[in-house]
Formats: C-alpha cells, sequence, structure tokens
C-alpha cells in the first residue's frame, strides 16, 4: 500500500517509522516551514497513493484520490474530501490533552524570545488558548484573551493595546491594521495555529530579510514584528519545542487514525470520529509512558464522554438487529394511556400525559439526551419537545434559557408540567408549527424531528411522520434566521427515513455535519446529526 504522509520533517517526528507496518516505504511529503531534507515526488508515486495522512488537500489540489485519509488539523478537517477521512484533529483525546503538550512547547520557545515578558495576549480562547492562558497565570503574567463566546472576553483593540506580547490561536487572518491605531510602542504578534498564517494583513505591510524571518512594519506610533514569518512559532526549521514524551500521545493517535482509515476504503464519503475505543487505549498508553503524568490535567474519560467530546460519523453499533415494525407498535402501546403516567429518563422522573409522543417506548429520546452538545448558559430552542423530556435536561444542565415549541397543545403542557416539576424557571413552553411563533436567536437549536415521511393520521403521529417530510424542510428554511453566529443544530433522524434526502438538504441549507451518532438498540436505529453553518461555504 501507498501511503504520502504530510508532516513536519523534523528529528524528533517518528511517524513515518511508525506506519512502516502498513506500507514499508511510505512517502513524506515536508512542509514548507518545518521541514529538513525534503525530497519532491514522483509523478508516477503520487498517483498510485491510496493512503494520505494529514493535508490530503494538498493532494486533492493536485487533482490526486486517495481510498481514504487522516487528518490531524482543524484546516484539513474543514476541506471538502471526495473520500472517507478519519477526523483525529477533532477527537477528543486530541483535543482535551495534546493542547497541553503544544502550549508547553509554545512556551519554552517562547522563553528563549521574551525571558522577562510578562504581558501577554492570546487572540482565540479554544483549547490551545486555553491551556497556554492557564500555564502563563501560574508563571504571574498579566494575561488576556478576545474570544468571541467568552463573557469576559476583552475587545481585540484593548487587548492589543495592552499586550506587548499577542498569541495567534484561532486559526485565521483576524487582526486588521485599525487593530493597531489605539496602540503604540512595539508590539509581537506570534501565530501559534498549525500551518494557519493568522496575521496575513500584518505581513502584507511587513518587510523582512527572508521568508521565515520576524516580518516588521508600523502603524501610526505602533511597530510590531509578526515573528517565524507568521509561521506556527513552535517550528522553527530545527527541531519540535514540544516535550518527546508529550508529543507520543499525537503520534500514536495519528497511527490509530491510519489504521482505521484502511478499514473505510470504499466507504461513503466524510469525515469519520477516531474510534473512541481506540481513543480510549491511546491515552491510557500514554499515560503509562509519561515520566511525570502529573505534568498534565488528565481527565477522568469514559467511553461515553470521548463519544460526546468528539466529531465526525461514528456507527455505535455496525449491524442491526432483529428488525421488525417497532413504530407501529409503539403508537399502539402509546394509546392504551388513558391517564398521565411517570418515565425515568438519565435519573429525571417525568409525567407523561395521553396523547403525547413517550420516551416509555421510544429510546431516542434517551440517546438525545446522553449526547447532548454542550448547553451550559447557552439559549436553547426545542422543535418538537413532546413530554419536554430533553428540555427539561438542558435545563438541569445549566442553559441560561430555553424555549419548547409543539405544534401539539398536549406536547405544550405536558412540557410545562416538566418545567414545573423541576423547577426549570427558565423553560417556557409554547405552540408553534416549527418556527411559526418563535422570536429571537438561539446558542443551540435541538429537533428530534419525526424520521418517516408517511401521512401523520393525527397529533400523536405528528412525532414519528412527516408527510413528504415537508415540516423538515420548512425547518431548514428558517433555522439560520434564528441561530446565532457560532451556533449547533442537534437534529435526530433515523436510517429508516430518507438519510440521503437528509445530507443534501444540510448541506443546500448551508451546514456541515460536525458530529454524526448511529445506533441501534431495541430493533430499531436512531441517528444524531450535529450541524454548524459551513463558514467555507463547500
Amino acid at each position: 500500500m501507498i501511503i504520502a504522509i504530510c508532516q513536519h520533517l523534523l528529528p524528533s517526528n517518528t511517524l513515518a517509522q511508525q506506519l512502516q507496518h502498513l506500507s514499508p516505504n511510505p512517502y513524506l511529503v515536508g512542509k514548507s516551514y518545518s521541514t529538513i531534507g525534503p525530497k519532491p515526488p514522483s509523478a508516477a508515486f503520487l498517483k498510485s497513493v491510496e493512503l494520505s495522512v494529514d493535508e490530503g488537500s494538498v493532494l486533492a489540489d493536485m487533482g490526486i484520490t486517495p481510498k481514504a485519509a487522516v487528518e490531524q488539523t482543524t484546516g484539513g478537517v474543514r476541506s471538502a474530501y471526495k473520500w472517507p477521512c478519519v477526523w483525529v484533529a477533532r477527537s477528543a483525546a486530541k483535543l482535551q490533552l495534546e493542547s497541553q503538550v503544544i502550549a508547553d512547547g509554545i512556551l519554552a520557545k517562547l522563553q528563549s524570545v521574551f525571558p522577562t515578558e510578562r504581558s501577554i495576549g492570546i487572540i482565540g480562547g479554544g483549547a490551545l488558548g486555553t491551556a497556554l492562558e492557564e500555564r502563563l497565570k501560574q508563571q504571574n503574567a498579566w494575561v488576556g484573551t478576545h474570544e468571541r463566546k467568552r463573557a469576559d472576553s476583552i475587545p481585540l483593540r484593548e487587548l492589543i493595546a495592552r499586550s506587548n506580547v499577542l498569541l495567534g490561536c484561532i486559526g485565521k487572518n483576524l487582526v486588521s491594521l485599525d487593530d493597531l491605531s489605539e496602540s503604540s510602542g512595539k508590539k509581537f504578534f506570534v501565530s501559534c495555529s498549525s500551518a494557519n498564517r493568522e496575521f496575513a494583513t500584518l505581513l502584507a505591510y511587513a518587510r523582512a530579510a527572508s521568508e521565515f524571518d520576524a516580518f516588521v512594519g508600523s502603524v501610526s506610533q505602533t511597530q510590531y514584528q509578526v515573528l517565524n514569518g507568521g509561521y506556527p512559532i513552535n517550528f522553527d526549521r530545527q527541531r519540535e519545542w514540544e516535550d518527546v514524551n508529550g508529543i507520543w500521545l499525537t503520534r500514536k493517535l495519528v497511527l490509530s487514525g491510519a489504521e482505521q482509515a484502511i478499514g473505510l476504503f470504499g466507504k461513503r464519503p466524510g469525515g469519520y470520529m477516531l474510534d473512541p475505543r481506540r481513543q480510549l487505549r491511546d491515552i491510557e498508553l500514554w499515560i503509562d509512558q509519561l515520566p511525570d503524568p502529573s505534568r498534565y490535567h488528565i481527565p477522568q474519560f469514559s467511553l461515553s464522554a470521548i463519544i460526546q467530546l468528539s466529531e465526525g460519523i461514528f456507527a455505535m453499533t455496525e449491524q442491526p438487529y432483529d428488525v421488525h415494525e417497532t413504530t407501529p407498535n409503539a403508537v399502539a402501546r402509546m394509546r392504551q394511556h388513558k391517564e398521565p403516567y411517570e418515565v425515568t429518563v438519565r435519573g429525571v422522573e417525568l409525567i407523561v400525559l395521553p396523547g403525547v409522543w413517550s420516551p416509555a417506548y421510544d429510546w431516542s429520546s434517551d440517546f438525545n439526551v446522553e449526547f447532548l452538545p454542550p448547553v451550559d448558559g447557552l439559549d436553547v430552542l426545542e422543535i418538537g419537545p413532546g413530554t419536554g423530556v430533553i428540555s427539561t435536561h438542558v435545563g438541569l444542565r445549566g442553559a441560561r434559557s430555553i424555549v419548547a415549541a409543539d405544534v401539539n397543545p398536549a406536547a405544550v403542557e405536558n412540557t410545562r408540567l416538566n418545567f414545573n416539576r423541576h423547577k426549570i424557571s427558565q423553560g417556557k413552553a409554547m405552540f408553534s408549527e416549527g418556527f411559526e411563533n418563535v422570536t429571537g436567536s438561539f446558542d443551540v437549536i435541538l429537533f428530534p424531528a419525526p424520521y418517516h415521511g408517511n401521512k401523520p393520521v393525527d397529533l400523536l403521529e405528528r412525532g414519528c411522520s412527516d408527510e413528504d417530510y415537508q415540516g423538515i424542510k420548512a425547518f431548514f428554511r428558517n433555522v439560520r434566521k434564528h441561530l446565532n453566529p457560532g451556533g449547533v443544530v442537534q437534529f435526530g433522524a433515523a436510517e429508516s427515513g430518507d438519510v440521503e434526502m437528509l445530507r443534501s438538504l444540510f448541506s443546500a441549507s448551508g451546514f456541515r455535519i460536525r458530529r454524526e451518532l448511529s445506533d441501534w438498540r431495541q430493533g430499531y436505529n436512531c441517528m444524531l446529526f450535529d450541524l454548524e453553518v459551513n463558514e467555507l461555504g463547500d
């Protein structure tokens, strides 16, 4: 098998040797800012590549189509692929742990450049920005962060004015010349994101002796430098600054992703979750080989937590079993109830009114609750709450506000009863056909959608049936009007519905699938899609 690896070709990177059990002579494609001794590929070789490890978009630009790929950078994950790709970059193990290792490497390099600097601004408060912030505060440095989603975010111009060193951890060009207009003195801009020129505007108005030197420019009373030519500071064409034992985890995750990707040859194109079981194993192996595990904050990972925190397509159970006519049976059992009754979902007791779609006979609500996106402190809307089971859990998890809108008056009353029972004072249940009576915008929008396209006979069957998917199509015509920037839509479906139509609808409505979960229990399937606006438009 022919493998092309686009990696940092530095002495500490041992990934090629680790991949030799899959391919005796994997081809190494260097990165311009972190390569020693690159060698040009042959056209014949590149045409025969079967597996791309990292930066598969480079091959795509050359018209080369591998059978599968692995991506360990966010930029790679955001690319549009025509082949299956394992998203190591969006795995819980990498997101939760690697940022601490990278932060240590960045600070080790910075210490050699700024041994006494104590006024630092961080642009971007994701995993890497947060890890840098925590470590810098432990060193008694003044640290400020600009991050749109954080309540304590400092406006960008103010952050630049107050800081001498600005660390870019946001992965995109954000700083303009105008942002330096309120500053004075010397400012140093340092890119921390892999392969992203985060200060492209500043570079365009600066000069340097060579591509990798510090670019120097000026605006009004401010002189600025963009270090390392705007490339990530922890790669200086001599070595990686990360601890070799710490970065071992990244190498192992990529190796696991490559092994998984081989099994995806011939599968549907898209981004696949790095298998959570592999992640759990790799974390345990990493901890065992660390000389001092206490150096890192390592959460107590469970399989469920890893699935919750990772992104991509993941089939929790690969093969169905004992498939039978479950929906008619569930509806018949729901109709037997003439009085209110109770059910417990993930430890929360709920009232169920007659005529409302019931979690007692449908485990999809349990599935939704188990894998809810983060809601703490956020504004949440649920379309079609039924009993209010999901919205009640949302309230108990600290959502700032919850609006639950249903077309079934009995469901609206049922949701109110469960809000009151659990003292969800921030919850509002209302009658609405989709978004018809909904106002405002939200950070998270939940839609446990009906999964069949047939005509429902009454309001109870609206819980599972949507004639020709007209309600779902209307949802996607309107949802972006009510979604805050950076917001998430969680959409429930099932393989018994028209899933390919749904995928097309997601794309046509401007969304990308961030996470897709599928499971079979009790003889039938449920699916969850976490969607975000596709900012790249691909």
